[in-house]
């Protein structure tokens, strides 16, 4: 085995939205944990979170946020507080403001013992204000590499064993139309991640579509999408999207098929959707646990302001 991991996955457009799950690993149901303490045979611990770039804060859209959770500085604060308090080794945010990034989030995450990388896509839009940022422990592993694409950022860290990890930070297109587009921009960043001689892949973010049923979900389990059959916010998926190229890995997600109490979601209508979703190379990253982020009483008494993307 590469690592013991233990996995938190944040979905928090308002940082009041909070949640995670786990998968079953070797053959036993991956333990959930309080917000404090890892399992103790956990070497590897991976967040991932997204923010709510502030630009995007609409007092509109989240009217039902009191305005000063929705202030940046005191979010961030709080934000920060939370990594602080997770014993994260890696940290996957999205919704990053690049023009916050080297003034505010960046220096902040390196006096809590944080290196880091934002995307530099030259092909980005220069009207698109945010993207991913990864962090990783800097007494314990060394970037090696990065590839930035439009909507992920790969990085390849190595550690004192000079063991490779790949982590592909994703926040993928977000029209719910555009299912092939998010399968498309999986397979182009895992084609480039596939040369790069890893020991350990982790895919996290915010993938912007449902995990039970969804092309990027049955692509990265599979390896493919196969051909008929899936659907995606009630629509079947295109055909295009079975002709897109294999991955060639083999991934198992963080998330088990059947959903426990605590969960990442976002509402829309009336359902509840997957979008935050943590992917691993089973083979070499055997998962123990996930954090529960709400106490029992916490999550009872934010249920209703909990129910928006």
């Amino acid at each position: 085995l590469l690592f013991t991991v233990f996995l938190c996955c944040c979905c928090s457009s308002s940082s009041l939205c909070l949640s995670v799950l786990g998968i079953m690993a070797a053959s036993e149901i991956a333990q959930s944990w309080p917000r404090s303490g890892v399992p103790p045979e956990a070497d590897l611990v991976i967040l991932s979170w997204n923010i709510l770039a502030p630009c995007w804060a609409d007092p509109v859209r989240y009217s039902h946020v009191p305005p000063q959770s929705l202030d940046w500085t005191a979010r961030f604060e709080k934000i920060v507080d939370h990594i602080a308090k997770s014993s994260a080794d890696i940290v996957c945010l999205q919704e990053v403001e690049f023009a916050l990034f080297e003034d505010d989030v960046f220096p902040t995450m390196v006096s809590i013992g944080y290196a880091g990388h934002i995307q530099q896509d030259p092909k980005r839009n220069k009207d698109h204000p945010a993207g991913n940022a990864t962090f990783w422990k800097e007494d314990k592993f060394k970037m090696d590499q990065e590839l930035s694409r439009s909507r992920t950022l790969t990085t390849v860290l190595t550690d004192s064993s000079q063991r490779r990890l790949g982590v592909v930070n994703c926040h993928l297109e977000g029209d719910p139309m555009q299912a092939t587009t998010r399968v498309k921009q999986l397979q182009t960043s895992l084609k480039q991640a596939s040369p790069l001689h890893l020991q350990g892949l982790v895919i996290a973010g915010d993938l912007n579509c449902d995990l039970r049923s969804s092309a990027s979900a049955a692509y990265l389990a599979f390896g493919h999408v196969p051909s008929g059959g899936i659907l995606e916010w009630g629509r079947e998926v295109p055909s295009s999207a079975s002709e897109i190229p294999p991955h060639g890995f083999n991934l198992a997600s963080a998330y088990p098929p059947d959903i426990p109490g605590d969960f990442t979601f976002t509402m829309r209508g009336n359902g509840l959707w997957l979008l935050d979703q943590l992917w691993h190379s089973p083979e070499s990253l055997h998962l123990r646990g996930f954090r529960r982020i709400f106490d029992d009483n916490d999550n009872n008494n934010n249920n209703d302001n909990n129910h928006t993307n």
